[in-house]
């Protein structure tokens, strides 16, 4: 296989990709439970630090819940992608991983002190927008004009 030449993306790999990562979401709930029932967290921040630290990530996590789906469209309409073979793996990986930070903020504000409602908030809602940017038909193909 040359340079020139590329393998294409099928359905199957995109499907795997995005199962690999909302099992990461997974994870990061069952680490965050796990962690807070085996070892007492120590309270890192005061409860005015921590308060504070959890509502800037819940605005930054609201913003990804919101400016994913929009990257995603810029993405699909960009005309540097258009014939780019990578296309739909950027379409599915970018917002994807945006989605699956916020899984990540719940598991540190976990791993800062918080409560268990905190994580499972953070993991829940990353996890309905990893649903929600799963892999659909005809993203594996790569000619202009594939709709999300």
């Amino acid at each position: 296989m040359t340079m020139k030449e590329t393998r294409p993306v099928t359905m199957g790999k995109l499907w795997l990709i995005w199962a690999a990562m909302t099992a990461c979401i997974l994870i990061y709930a069952g680490i965050g439970l796990l962690v807070g029932r085996a070892i007492h967290v120590p309270a890192t921040l005061t409860p005015a630090q921590y308060q504070q630290f959890r509502m800037a990530l819940a605005v930054i996590g609201l913003a990804t819940i919101f400016g994913a789906p929009l990257l995603r469209r810029a993405l699909s309409n960009s005309g540097t992608l258009k014939d780019n073979p990578a296309r739909a793996m950027t379409l599915l990986l970018v917002p994807l991983a945006l989605v699956e930070s916020i899984a990540v903020y719940g598991l540190v504000l976990r791993l800062l002190g918080g409560d268990e409602s905190t994580l499972l908030a953070f993991c829940g809602a990353s996890l309905l927008m990893a649903v929600r940017m799963r892999p659909k038909p005809g993203d594996a193909n790569l000619s202009g004009g594939t709709r999300f």
